[in-house]
C-alpha cells in the first residue's frame, strides 16, 4: 500500500508523462466518485505568469486516483464532466496567489528578524572594528587578488558575506523544518482517514475537514475553490473559513495602509 507522500509522486509523475512537461497539481482532495473514496487532483495554471499575473485560473482539468494503489482512475476535462457547478464556480474565476499564509508569516518574520540582527551586529562590529586599540591591523600587509590591504579592511569587505551565509543556513533549515512538520501532519491525517475508509468503511468527514482546512492553511487565498473540489457533505467547516476571510481582510487593510 502506497504512503502518502509516493502517491502524491505517482500523480505527479502521471501529469507530467501525460503533458509531456512539468506541471502544477492542487493538493490532493477527497472526493466520491462510483461510490468510492478517491484522491483528485486538479491542475493548476496561471493566469499571466510571463507577465507576472500569478493568479491561479479555475481549473479546467482533474484525474482521480486510487487511495490504496496510486492507480489513476479517471482523467477529465470540465467540458465532458466538471467538479463543480459552473454556476457556483464561473469558468472565468481566478483566485489570488500572493503567500497570505500562516506560513509565509512565519518565514517574513524569520527574514525582518534577521535583517534587523544583521544590521545591529554589522554596526556594532564596524564601532568595535574602528576603534580598536591595536593599530597594527591597519597595516596593509594582506596580499588579496594582487592588492595589498590590511586585515582591517579584510574583515569589513567579508563581514557581509559571511553574515549573508550565515542567513541561507538559517533559512534553508528553517524551511525545511516547516516543510517537514506540514507534511508528517498531511500523511497522518491521511492515513487516519484512510484507515477508518479501509478497515471499517467509515468516511471520517470530521477528519476529512481538517485534512481540508491544513490545505486551507496553507493556501487561504483558495479556499473557496478547495471547497468546491470536495463533493462529500458536511466537510466543509464555515467558522473556519470565516476566521481565514478575517486574516485576508486584515493583511489586505495593513498592506494598502503600509
Amino acid at each position: 500500500m502506497k504512503n502518502f507522500n509516493e502517491l502524491r509522486d505517482l500523480a505527479q509523475k502521471y501529469i507530467n508523462e501525460k503533458k509531456e512537461k512539468e506541471i502544477i497539481l492542487y493538493d490532493p482532495i477527497f472526493r466520491i466518485e462510483n461510490n468510492k473514496l478517491c484522491l483528485m487532483y486538479a491542475l493548476v495554471e496561471f493566469y499571466d505568469e510571463k507577465n507576472l499575473d500569478v493568479r491561479f485560473k479555475r481549473p479546467t482539468e482533474w484525474f482521480l486516483e486510487d487511495i490504496k494503489t496510486g492507480e489513476i482512475l479517471s482523467y477529465y476535462n470540465v467540458k465532458e464532466y466538471d467538479f463543480a457547478n459552473e454556476e457556483i464556480l464561473p469558468m472565468d474565476s481566478l483566485f489570488q496567489n500572493t503567500g497570505k499564509s500562516i506560513v509565509y508569516d512565519y518565514n517574513n518574520f524569520v527574514v525582518q528578524s534577521f535583517q534587523k540582527w544583521q544590521e545591529n551586529v554589522k554596526k556594532e562590529l564596524e564601532i568595535k572594528i574602528n576603534n580598536t586599540e591595536y593599530k597594527l591591523d591597519r597595516e596593509k600587509v594582506m596580499q588579496v587578488n594582487d592588492e595589498l590591504i590590511s586585515p582591517r579592511d579584510y574583515m569589513l569587505a567579508n563581514l557581509e558575506d559571511s553574515l549573508e551565509k550565515m542567513y541561507d543556513i538559517l533559512f534553508y533549515d528553517l524551511g525545511d523544518a516547516i516543510r517537514d512538520a506540514y507534511s508528517l501532519h498531511y500523511s497522518n491525517l491521511f492515513e487516519s482517514i484512510r484507515k477508518r475508509y479501509l478497515e471499517e468503511n467509515i468516511i471520517d468527514k470530521d477528519l476529512i475537514k481538517k485534512y481540508l482546512n491544513l490545505i486551507k492553511y496553507l493556501w487561504p487565498e483558495t479556499y473557496e475553490l478547495i471547497n468546491k473540489m470536495t463533493n462529500i457533505e458536511g466537510v466543509i467547516d464555515e467558522e473556519f473559513d470565516e476566521k481565514i476571510n478575517e486574516m485576508l481582510t486584515k493583511k489586505s487593510v495593513t498592506l494598502e495602509n503600509k
